[in-house]
């Protein structure tokens, strides 16, 4: 009992589902219709016909039916000069490069050339700013001459040393202590004299 209640409940509405969709589809075809579809022309049975259709005849609209206005948008067309060019973004490499830098770090002072000039083997094209390295030149040579300085002092030192255990006065250990100082002296003065020549 329950199930042809349930039945019939969806029967009445898929009718009814029906008739609305077909009503719509009248509806909107009746207008359709009348805007747009078929033109005011008749043919000379009476009957409306597509207005695309140019073998059949064409009567003329009557006057009560107006003829719409169609907005046609049209440009004048004039003869240009065309060359199929395709702007695109990218880099251009040369078949060489080389990669410009300088031996030591620092300040750029001047360039000697611009974008895109050539530029031959041996030619100036960069100078540092002279300042800073002027500055590491110049404490170089001082600490080669305190250490020189230190050196020197070491040397006379050993002579005493050497005098004084020839004389019996220090053991050899004290004496072998003071030479070996002074080697070391010797090493730091050419380590310098090396971070001298490096800075000129």
């Amino acid at each position: 009992m329950k199930f042809k209640k349930a039945q019939a409940i969806i029967i009445i509405f898929a009718i009814l589902w029906v008739i609305f969709i077909g009503w719509g589809v009248v509806r909107t075809t009746v207008r359709r219709l009348s805007k747009k579809g078929f033109s005011a022309k008749e043919t000379a049975s009476g009957q409306a016909r597509p207005s695309a259709d140019p073998s059949l005849p064409i009567k003329e609209p009557s006057e009560n039916v107006k003829a719409r206005p169609v907005l046609v948008r049209t440009l004048r067309a004039t003869p240009i000069d065309f060359s199929d060019l395709l702007p695109v973004m990218g880099t251009i490499k040369g078949s060489t490069e080389i990669e410009l830098r300088f031996e030591i770090n620092g300040i750029i002072k001047s360039i000697y050339f611009r974008e895109g000039a050539k530029i031959k083997k041996g030619d100036l094209v960069a100078c540092l700013d002279s300042k800073d390295a002027q500055l590491k030149l110049n404490y170089a040579k001082n600490k080669l001459a305190s250490m020189q300085a230190a050196y020197q002092a070491n040397l006379k030192k050993v002579d005493i040393h050497q005098k004084l255990y020839e004389a019996g006065v220090i053991i050899k250990s004290r004496l072998e202590e003071v030479m070996l100082e002074s080697e070391s002296a010797k090493f730091q003065v050419e380590t310098v004299r090396a971070e001298k020549d490096l800075a000129e």
